[in-house]
């Protein structure tokens, strides 16, 4: 069932990332021809060293689990995982249906229909107003795309280095924030990952993780509930803003028949 989700919904993802990319090259004018063959060269190469990564990945000791020493816990997988049981082996009916046990979120829909009408009316009448500003779809599918393995704790430091350059640095230096905003973005987003490998190459996965030992910054993550609610010594349940039942599960009981 993986494999089949993984064919369909992945095809139409990349195909929809492919569109996007050439019409903002078209926007750009870069000739379309020359920006399809550069995305064809990347997806060949990606493929193979996508699939060399995986393979290594694998041999990583007690790899998925939330003890793995390099925190390769693999939540997007997990979430990928789960959303082929609720879709797949139980079915939306059962989940969404009728008195299932997530029926309650269809009422998302009257939501998400009405949310934006009151702000699309006070922008007409306040043209020049924040409530002009304000554009409920990407409030809501910002939240969608990063749950629920994403807390506050990830979001906050985007908030305030977001409106640090695109309130304060565009008021105050539009000049420089026009010539060099988005360059600098670039940056910032190319050094994480470039960083992350370079840490977890020569820090991380060596010996050299102990001589550089604990210190405020790479530690205080551990303190806060977002780290300590996952972690596998499972010393602070009140972490949790939801238990498991003693009796192991929640909703329906096995043998029930809600899942015949």
């Amino acid at each position: 069932m993986n494999y089949f989700k993984s064919y369909g919904v992945m095809s139409c993802y990349n195909a929809i990332a492919f569109a996007q990319d050439l019409k903002l090259a078209h926007y750009m004018k870069i000739p379309q021809r020359h920006t399809f063959a550069v995305q064809i060269y990347g997806a060949i190469i990606a493929t193979f060293v996508s699939t060399a990564v995986l393979n290594w990945q694998m041999t990583l000791e007690d790899v998925c689990t939330t003890s793995q020493k390099q925190h390769f816990y693999c939540n997007g997988e997990a979430t990928f995982f789960t959303a082929t049981v609720f879709w797949g082996t139980l079915g939306p009916g059962r989940v969404f249906g009728a008195g299932g046990i997530y029926t309650s979120l269809l009422y998302g829909f009257l939501v998400g229909a009405v949310l934006p009408l009151p702000f699309y009316f006070l922008a007409r009448k306040y043209p020049k107003s924040l409530w002009a500003k304000v554009h409920v779809v990407v409030l809501i599918s910002g939240g969608i795309n990063w749950n629920p393995y994403v807390t506050i704790g990830n979001y906050w430091p985007q908030v305030v280095i977001g409106w640090f350059f695109l309130v304060y640095i565009k008021k105050k230096y539009l000049a420089w924030w026009s010539k060099y905003n988005y360059i600098l973005a670039t940056a910032f987003a190319s050094a994480i990952p470039l960083c992350g490998i370079l840490i977890f190459g020569i820090i991380s996965s060596t010996s050299a993780d102990d001589v550089v030992g604990d210190w405020s910054v790479n530690t205080i993550y551990q303190e806060s509930c977002d780290y300590l609610a996952t972690s596998s010594t499972n010393k602070y349940p009140e972490c949790r803003k939801y238990k498991i039942p003693a009796v192991g599960y929640f909703g329906a009981a096995p043998g029930s028949g809600a899942w015949d």
